[in-house]
This record gives structure tokens, sequence and C-alpha cells, in this order.
């Protein structure tokens, strides 16, 4: 993992598991991390309640948490994407990609 994505990784990490710990009800959290091709992959994936993600990106900021809104901010400011899948009811699924040079 390149040196400047080492603290990315471990935050957006870091605000997955804890709002899985928080929100999900869920027995148990997966996070995975590994490169495929010229891609560093980052997925948290919980098997909880889910929530209705239009409704909470929809909030005003004062109501909501800041969980989603950093991690995606982060993402992009290093060069990644982030995207949530979430269903009510069948959990939660975050995954991270940040593309790399060849040699990183």
């Amino acid at each position: 993992v390149p040196d400047f994505l080492k603290t990315v990784i471990f935050r957006i990490s870091q605000e997955g598991l804890n709002n899985a710990a928080r929100h999900s009800n869920s027995a148990e959290v997966s996070l995975y991390l590994w490169k495929s091709n010229r891609t560093i992959k980052l997925l948290i994936r919980d098997r909880g309640v889910g929530f209705d993600l239009t409704e909470v990106q929809s909030r005003t900021s004062h109501s909501r948490g800041l969980g989603l809104e950093s991690m995606k901010e982060r993402a992009e400011l290093s060069g990644g994407r982030l995207s949530v899948t979430t269903r009510q009811g069948k959990g939660t699924v975050v995954r991270v990609s940040w593309p790399t040079t060849s040699n990183s």
C-alpha cells in the first residue's frame, strides 16, 4: 500500500467498523483489503439490519452523522471512489477502490 494511502485506509476502515458496531446490530462484520490488477480495494460488509441510504443522505447536516460523508470525502480526496450498498434487513457493504501505478 502506498504510504499516502495508509492513513486514509485506516481511517475509512475505522469509521466503517465503528458504523457497523453502532448501527448494524450484526454479530459479524468482515473487512477485506487487497490489490487486484492496478487497483487497491477495501470492502467492509455486515449482515445487519441495513438502512435506507436515500433517507440517510437526505437528512439535514445537523441530524445525521458524518461517518459516510467523511469516508466518501477521504476516499475522493485520495483519488479513490466509495460506494455503499444497503438494504433494510439485508446488511451493508462499503466498497472503496483506488487506482495505483504498476509499481505501487
